[in-house]
């Protein structure tokens, strides 16, 4: 009897838990693209002066990987079509956009930036895209730390909400890098003292909503790592704990709609500091209906609004303190899809944030492991903040890109292990049975 393939399966699926520090199956990129991936996060976090000598040759080597790869990434981005839609939307509107130049290269780029994401979601595991996260955010926390005196203002990179939420992702990598025990060690112990100097940075600069992520991912984090996994033991315990949560979730927002919110919703804004405008938001938010009443289906074009000739766009920029020429966001992902590309825009942009949120939340309860609650953790982040944050409008933005990746990994997972058992079957086959194993690939 032949046992050899067997023991070849067994060697190829516990590999990655023993030489790249997860069991999230056997794919996997060399170091030197994976501190390319590092360099390309560092850069996104936000926009720096000079970014586009860096990114530029970066982006043209994402795009030259994808059609090298084009095989893998193809069917892929099929399959993933929803995040492709807004961008290809974003290229088409140069149709009627005012300034057609901008448009055109405003959707390439948003279609570059979902290029990346399939490829990355393809190409890394997991756990390696999270130690790209990592080293990315640990140079930035070594580089603004001399600046904390100026955090609570407009932050080392002009705006404390965004770095105070650039804190909260590096923070997030952070625990997922320490509380993953196939990790490799050194790493886990540089993780360990990174946690709390990114907390500590998130206080110092005064975003509240930032602190709540911050806090909230924090107790999530701990409680899978601590006690989820212990959970497994008894049986069922785990799916009760889940239905106690959504059942108590549900009750609080049914004491909360039977007592009436204003005085509630006006006393949680003043804890965080906030006013009942949210900072101006809702001027804004009002704004843009009146403003999509022009172009309702199809919008204005990608980079139609905010242009210095547009007499509706310089007073919004004059109430919001803002200098002429600006570019400036209505603080909502829905709204400024809605506003430059209608309402066909707006339904895609729905169906593209529900499907991300369902294969993230399905490719968690797949697992439920400390690397696939750092991914379920981003999008519930990035999916609250949509509604006061134009981040789906944004381009090569860290965030989003996760966000994508998260959705499109799951694909990725499902395929290498229906790959696995194809496999196994065929095996199978051909011995008869004999010395056939299990599949393994659990994360």
């Amino acid at each position: 009897m032949n046992t050899a393939y067997p023991q070849m399966m067994i060697e190829t699926q516990a590999a990655p838990a023993t030489r790249s520090g997860s069991s999230e199956g056997s794919y996997g990129a060399p170091l030197w693209e994976q501190a390319l991936l590092a360099l390309w996060f560092y850069y996104t976090f936000i926009i720096r002066p000079g970014n586009e000598l860096v990114m530029y040759p970066m982006s043209l080597y994402w795009m030259c990987a994808f059609m090298v790869h084009r095989r893998q990434m193809v069917p892929l981005a099929f399959r993933s079509w929803l995040i492709f839609a807004i961008p290809i939307l974003a290229i088409l509107s140069w149709a009627w956009a005012p300034m057609p130049s901008q448009a055109l290269r405003f959707g390439v780029m948003m279609t570059l930036g979902a290029m990346v994401a399939v490829y990355v979601a393809a190409r890394f595991a997991p756990h390696e895209i999270i130690r790209a996260v990592f080293f990315a955010g640990l140079i930035s926390v070594i580089q603004v730390a001399p600046e904390m005196g100026h955090f609570g203002n407009k932050g080392p990179w002009g705006e404390k909400n965004i770095f105070a939420v650039r804190m909260v992702v590096i923070m997030l990598a952070a625990m997922a890098t320490a509380f993953n025990r196939h990790e490799i060690s050194w790493l886990r112990l540089i993780a360990f003292p990174l946690i709390p100097v990114c907390f500590v940075f998130i206080i110092i600069a005064q975003s509240a909503t930032s602190l709540v992520f911050g806090a909230g991912s924090i107790l999530a984090m701990t409680t899978i790592w601590l006690f989820w996994s212990r959970f497994s033991r008894i049986r069922h315990l785990r799916t009760a704990f889940l239905i106690m949560l959504l059942f108590g979730a549900l009750s609080t927002l049914y004491v909360l709609a039977n007592t009436g919110t204003s005085g509630i919703y006006e006393n949680f804004l003043d804890s965080l500091g906030k006013d009942a405008t949210l900072t101006g938001r809702t001027m804004l938010w009002d704004a843009a209906d009146r403003i999509t009443k022009e172009r309702p289906m199809l919008g204005v074009g990608a980079e139609g609004f905010w242009l210095w000739q547009r007499g509706d766009a310089s007073t919004l920029l004059e109430l919001s303190y803002k200098q002429a020429g600006t570019k400036f966001s209505f603080h909502n992902s829905y709204l400024e899809m809605q506003i430059h590309f209608g309402y066909v825009g707006l339904v895609l942009t729905y169906l593209a944030v529900f499907w991300c949120l369902w294969r993230s939340v399905l490719s968690w309860f797949a697992t439920q492991s400390i690397v696939r609650s750092f991914f379920l953790l981003i999008t519930g982040i990035v999916f609250v903040s949509t509604f006061t944050e134009s981040w789906l409008y944004v381009v090569f933005d860290t965030s989003v890109t996760l966000f994508y990746v998260s959705a499109i990994s799951s694909l990725v997972r499902q395929q290498s292990r229906k790959e696995e058992e194809r496999e196994q079957m065929e095996y199978t086959a051909m011995h008869g049975g004999e010395g056939a194993v299990p599949i393994l690939g659990a994360e």
